[in-house]
């Protein structure tokens, strides 16, 4: 799947392109690599039809042979049967081949040269009068190969030039070619080839064109994509400290409540505080707090490892950690990793009345949801336990477990 960044390296390539009236055939090389790729595959899916196609009208003209040519009648089928019809199988067999497909613009190449130089050939060996008009045919074979067939209009400018001129130094060996018809018949395909080349150029434009704007368009919406999932990153995260914000946090938890009690597997909830942050941010001013916030939001995150784990900002400086499928005692251990972390920071808090350096107070709760268990209570059991761990001189943890008659255990400070 190509990335934003890889598409958004041709944008200012393909509006110079668009933008551009002349030589509109050349793309950087990037964008003409995709563009070949692309006209390659549209181009395969309807080549072998068009391979069939031209077998069977170019051998329809054995009729013409007989009539046109009966001095050369069976050196015309020959050709046709023996040299021409067969190549044309070879390269209907080829294409079916994938490592041969890239070159399906060469084959038809060569197929318009071996089907011109066959006629130029017979028109070289045939003394009948009609042989003037015999070189029509090349016509068929440049409209078909230039238009039809869909080569670039590269390939069909060389190849065209090339049969032009095959043709015009083989008009002295035309013997039943007098000067005035060659001549003409030089002029006719001259005119007829720069008309089917003209029709190549404003197909390959188009499709050019056509391959750009496309490319245009996935651009803008590869975009929309990336902004509409910014935005959602933005919708359920806090700005200042990278964390999940509450919304999400309620919107997780809710959901999270609901799979534990399908399965009957405890969830715990650690409530978190920062330790008289007010008087830290009054002491050191707000933009030293918002730094604090945002490296204890750092531990925290650092912390909770889990996938379906979720760290939040619940308001303030208080945080929340939800722990699915987490009994009372491996969530004490995250949080006791948190306040640790926290501690190695050693964030100063000159104006705290409790302890020098920056300090947590933390709630924990677990429940097992029942039919008669609501998910407020979990949050409430959990926020009962914070209150507690700051009611009891702060910087410690305090695990309320509400399985029984709601016992509570208090650790002492860290």
């Amino acid at each position: 799947m190509e990335t934003l960044h890889s598409l958004l390296s041709h944008e200012e390539a393909i509006r110079r392109c668009l933008t551009r009236r002349v030589g509109f055939s050349a793309f950087p090389a990037p964008l003409g690599t995709d563009f070949l790729h692309q006209r390659n595959d549209k181009r395969n899916r309807h080549y072998l039809p068009a391979c069939l196609i031209a077998i069977v009208i170019y051998n329809l003209f054995f009729i013409s042979d007989r009539i046109m040519v009966p001095d050369i009648a069976a050196t015309a089928w020959r050709v046709r049967f023996y040299v021409v019809t067969p190549a044309m199988a070879l390269v209907m067999g080829l294409v079916t081949i994938r490592r041969f497909q890239r070159h399906t613009e060469l084959f038809t190449m060569v197929l318009m040269l071996l089907t011109s130089f066959s006629i130029i050939y017979l028109l070289t060996r045939s003394h009948h009068p009609n042989v003037a008009h015999y070189y029509t045919g090349i016509i068929l074979i440049a409209i078909f190969g230039n238009i039809v067939a869909g080569i670039r209009f590269k390939t069909g400018l060389v190849t065209s030039a090339t049969i032009l001129f095959a043709y015009v130094i083989s008009l002295d060996n035309m013997p039943a070619m007098g000067r005035e018809a060659g001549i003409n018949s030089a002029l006719v395909l001259l005119a007829s080839l720069v008309i089917s080349l003209f029709g190549c150029y404003q197909l390959e434009s188009e499709a050019r064109r056509e391959f750009l704007h496309g490319m245009l368009q996935r651009i803008n919406a590869r975009k929309l994509a990336e902004t509409n999932r910014k935005l959602a990153v933005i919708s359920i995260t806090d700005g200042l400290t990278g964390l999940f914000n509450r919304r999400h946090f309620d919107a997780i938890y809710d959901a999270q409540w609901r799979s534990a009690a399908r399965v009957g597997a405890p969830i715990s909830l650690l409530f978190i505080d920062i330790d008289h942050f007010k008087l830290f941010n009054d002491h050191y001013g707000h933009q030293a707090g918002d730094q604090c916030l945002e490296r204890v939001a750092g531990v925290i995150d650092s912390c909770v490892n889990r996938a379906h784990d979720l760290a939040a900002r619940y308001g303030g400086e208080e945080f929340v950690v939800l722990l699915p499928h987490t009994p009372l005692d491996k969530a004490l251990i995250v949080a006791d990793r948190i306040a640790r972390g926290t501690k190695k920071l050693a964030i100063a808090h000159d104006a705290s009345p409790t302890h020098a350096l920056l300090t947590l107070s933390i709630g924990a709760s677990c429940m097992t949801p029942r039919d008669n268990r609501r998910p407020e209570q979990l949050l409430k059991c959990a926020d009962t336990a914070l209150y507690r761990a700051k009611d009891s001189g702060r910087n410690r943890i305090v695990p309320l477990a509400d399985e029984k008659a709601g016992a509570i255990v208090l650790h002492g400070s860290l």
